[in-house]
């Protein structure tokens, strides 16, 4: 779900990021994709 709620709220965001900074006609390279990674780290606790 993180994934998921990170590729829908920051990937258009970076697309627009990236279309201000290359230089329309060069044949730029792809665009960035965001990746988000989880790792497991210490338990949490409620109180």
């Amino acid at each position: 779900m993180v994934r998921k709620l990170g590729y829908l709220f920051l990937q258009p965001m970076i697309d627009t990021l990236w279309d201000q900074l290359t230089v329309p006609d060069t044949g730029a390279p792809n665009r960035p994709t965001l990746s988000v990674t989880v790792r497991g780290g210490a338990p949490v606790v409620s109180v």
